[in-house]
């Protein structure tokens, strides 16, 4: 549970998410990250609504929880405050876009394919649409917990490449950084702080089949775990309104962007994610750690 300051309600038993109402984010303090962290354990999503957030103030709330994880995207970093990448469909003075407009509209987990995925994701909202722009959530954690045990056993055996070079097309450079090296991660992975086991995939976009697997059969794989894990009763819509901070565990979730209509409605995010530690073996070979390098 939070300290009494730190309240909040789930918003429901189906799906993930909880609301925490009447805190001003910058008020939040180093011995407030361990409850924080909890509930997001626990609930996977947490929407903070009518913050004020300057940007500076911003980097030093996620600076809590973490090491920063910097965007592989430098010409969507924030001028002023480079730790912040900016999503949004609205041009400069010149014409120039301010964001990236095209971010995130599929169901995937934040920087898979990095060695050490992104632990926690921040995304706050200056402007809103009136209607879609919504961000969906899902919880794999679930999903795992459902299978049956022979699909357990089968997919704790399951290794799946992520690829940030199939992502970006081949391309070597993405900004200033060098194209990441492919790694390997289990489908089946346990979470840190919690134990409990939840089923590690995401989009087909940034995956390759497993060794023996053939790329048909892997990504009917895929989209069979990804359409389970987003029956509609199990997904949290969160509509955005301006003021809205919601922060999310990448452990035993998934999430997707909607669409909205970009020529009539301007939309403003700032996002920021934290560095997560390599991946956990789960499921009944949970003590086999060569899967997690």
């Amino acid at each position: 549970m939070l300290p009494s300051h730190l309240a909040y309600e789930k918003i429901s038993d189906a799906h993930p998410g909880a609301v925490v109402r009447g805190l001003d984010a910058r008020r939040i303090e180093a011995a407030d990250i361990p409850a924080l962290q909890a509930a997001l354990a626990e609930h996977g999503v947490l929407a903070l609504p009518e913050q004020n957030l300057r940007p500076a103030e911003y980097v030093a709330l996620t600076k809590l929880f973490g090491e920063l994880e910097p965007s592989t995207r430098e010409s969507f970093w924030l001028k002023e405050q480079p730790e912040i990448y900016v999503i949004s469909n609205v041009k400069d003075a010149q014409g120039n876009p301010i964001g990236n407009p095209n971010d995130g509209f599929v169901w995937h987990t934040d920087q898979y394919y990095f060695a050490r995925p992104t632990a926690y994701t921040f995304l706050y909202a200056l402007e809103a649409p009136p209607e879609g722009g919504d961000t969906q959530f899902c919880s794999t954690q679930t999903l795992y917990e459902d299978l049956s045990d022979d699909e357990k056993a089968a997919f704790s055996a399951m290794r799946i490449t992520a690829s940030h070079n199939k992502l970006n097309g081949g391309r070597h450079k993405t900004g200033k950084y060098e194209d990441y090296p492919d790694v390997v991660h289990p489908l089946v992975r346990r979470h840190p702080l919690t134990g409990r086991d939840f089923l590690y995939f995401s989009s087909k976009l940034s995956s390759k089949a497993p060794p023996g697997m053939d790329d048909e059969s892997f990504f009917a794989l895929l989209e069979d775990l990804r359409q389970r894990a987003i029956r509609p009763e199990r997904v949290y819509s969160h509509h955005w309104r301006a003021g809205d901070l919601v922060i999310w565990d990448n452990r035993g979730l998934m999430h997707t962007a909607t669409g909205y209509d970009k020529e009539r409605h301007r939309r403003i995010c700032h996002r920021i994610s934290i560095l997560g530690e390599t991946p956990i073996q789960g499921g009944v070979f949970a003590g086999d750690m060569r899967a997690a390098v």
